[in-house]
């Protein structure tokens, strides 16, 4: 989503999964997954909510506790902070909107492990889930081989400090950055609970 309309597409639980999801524990429950898209909604290029753009997205979750998502921009912190909006999408029980538009109700911006805002180009973010036990922010970031930026995995607070800094295997850490296709790297993350492990999808 880095030109033209936004297209959110309401994944979870608009997606109806059927068998044969796996648990952590490797139980199944038999048959083929499928899914079925419900709806989708398209944001309009150039929506400045809190005065910054509300694309690219590249990640959305739920939060089960609040009732509401929590979408994660890919800009490179070069538009803007790196940054994550957390939205109201209206949905009745069909499991489609009923609005053309989602509700954007908060931004929060992502701090580096100094504390400080991300530099531009130096994140690239893919994923973001919400722990519902902390109510932590996980993400990740592709990096960039071409400027010599590992990708990561980091937990946030919900005010966007870094809480913990996951380590990667040593084959794709800073040093042996260049074994890491410039993109995609880190993409998409999962969290498994009462884990101290949390999966990420390289590519």
């Amino acid at each position: 989503m880095r030109s033209g309309s936004r297209c959110l597409a309401y994944v979870v639980p608009l997606l109806l999964v059927g068998g044969g999801c796996a648990s952590a524990d490797g139980d199944t429950n038999g048959g083929e997954a499928t899914v079925r898209h419900l709806d989708s909604m398209t944001v309009p290029d150039g929506s400045m909510p809190f005065g910054v753009p509300f694309g690219g997205i590249s990640g959305i979750d739920y939060d089960p506790t609040s009732g509401r998502y929590i979408a994660i921009s890919d800009d490179r912190a070069e538009k803007g902070p790196a940054r994550y909006f957390e939205l109201g999408l209206p949905i009745d029980d069909s499991g489609r909107f009923t609005a053309e538009q989602p509700d954007i109700l908060t931004m929060t911006a992502l701090a580096n492990s100094d504390g400080q805002p991300y530099p531009a180009k130096d994140v690239d973010p893919e994923s973001a889930r919400r722990d519902p036990d902390s109510g932590n922010i996980l993400y990740s970031s592709e990096g960039d081989a071409s400027k010599f930026l590992a990708p990561f995995v980091r937990a946030a607070s919900a005010a966007g400090a870094v809480v913990e800094d996951y380590p990667l295997r040593p084959r794709i850490s800073r040093s042996q950055v260049l074994t890491v296709r410039r993109s995609p790297a880190s993409v998409s993350t999962c969290r498994w609970k009462d884990s101290p492990f949390q999966p990420t999808a390289l590519g």
